[in-house]
């Protein structure tokens, strides 16, 4: 059975400008303290309102999220969800807690930096989607 986590955060910046720091892979070097370079595939992509994307190695197995970003009246709220088996019987609840702490944080300081962001980051340059 999936096990499933979630992490949000609220921001004023809009959607748009989440949804490039989310798909600018560069960007996220400006935005997330700590991030493994992993082989995933995007399977959802409604720019700029929703992305998801499975691992296609790795640890957990059967990893896939989704990102969502709603209005939330003049703010934007972003949504992390993912669901994922354990490889280990047993070990998915630990895995979940250590995810959602990091969606958490990425949620937080994708929404902290975008508010802030500088002329130089690679999220700031024209990107079609």
């Amino acid at each position: 059975m999936p096990h499933e986590i979630e992490a949000t955060a609220t921001t004023y910046a809009a959607p748009e400008v989440i949804f490039k720091h989310l798909f600018v892979a560069d960007s996220w070097d400006e935005w997330a303290a700590f991030w493994a370079r992993a082989r995933h595939e995007v399977v959802a992509y409604d720019p700029p309102r929703h992305c998801g994307y499975v691992a296609l190695s790795g640890l957990p197995r059967g990893y896939r999220a989704d990102i969502t970003l709603e209005p939330h009246g003049v703010n934007t709220l972003i949504r992390w969800r993912a669901s994922f088996d354990g490889r280990i019987p047993g070990t998915a609840p630990l895995k979940g807690a250590m995810l959602r702490r990091r969606f958490g944080s990425f949620a937080r300081r994708v929404a902290w930096h975008a508010e802030r962001c500088e002329p130089g980051c690679p999220a700031r340059l024209p990107v079609e989607f």
